[in-house]
């Protein structure tokens, strides 16, 4: 799987939930808050994150350069870590979960983080791909 096919699937998600959690921050404050009383979701969330980074480390060419593809390796295994420790120590890393869903601070950086990352993804998979179509001329 390419750096531009991960970053135009995840470049959009990213930037609406960043935006989702500027408009209605207490939506997702409450949200978090549910998520983490239902161990139910807990573990599927767990499963799913660890499914993700696999698939992710899995395809995608590991690069640990300071541009899209860099940014998609760390995402990958980010992912991965975050699984594994939602399935193996979850009161952990609720409690982490709680304090964020607590802080309008970090429910900000949060989502500012969201939507720039989520925004730089979404040029690059979009925006510079027609670039590199223009500038690079078909054999």
């Amino acid at each position: 799987m390419e750096t531009l096919t991960i970053a135009a699937i995840a470049g959009p998600i990213m930037a609406l939930i960043g935006i989702g959690i500027f408009v209605n921050k207490k939506y997702y404050q409450g949200m978090m808050k549910d998520f983490m009383k239902d161990t139910s979701a807990v573990y599927l969330g767990g499963i799913f994150a660890a499914l993700i980074g696999l698939v992710i480390v899995q395809q995608h060419t590991a690069s640990w350069t300071l541009d899209a593809a860099g940014l998609v390796t760390l995402f990958g295994y980010a992912a991965v870590i975050k699984g594994a420790l939602l399935l193996a120590l979850p009161e952990q890393v609720l409690g982490c979960g709680q304090t964020m869903a607590k802080s309008e601070n970090l429910m900000t950086a949060a989502g500012a983080g969201s939507i720039i990352i989520g925004a730089y993804l979404t040029y690059v998979a979009y925006y510079m791909v027609e670039v590199a179509e223009v500038v690079v001329p078909a054999v």
